[in-house]
């Protein structure tokens, strides 16, 4: 497995993302997740990423398959919404 995004960054990433709830910040995780997943040349990537609806559709299990394969901790709410990662 070839990982080209350093844990830090996806940590910063996913940060960045719980504060903004931009779609520009979901783009940057789902290549992320790609680029740890060796599919950063895959040619769906580029419609997925044009793609809002598909997006917000996988962006919980984006957070969550970068946070698995990166061992990333995470802090959540009583109600287990996701507060923070580190």
């Amino acid at each position: 497995m070839n990982i080209m995004v350093s844990r830090e960054e996806a940590v910063d990433s996913i940060n960045k993302f719980l504060e903004t709830k931009k779609i520009e910040d979901a783009v940057i995780l789902f290549k992320h997740l790609c680029d740890t997943e060796g599919l950063s040349d895959h040619p769906g990537l580029v419609q997925m990423c044009d793609n809002p609806a598909l997006l917000t559709m996988y962006i919980v299990p984006t957070i969550e398959k970068l946070m698995v394969t990166l061992k990333i901790n995470k802090i959540t709410d009583k109600h287990n919404n996701l507060i923070i990662v580190f």
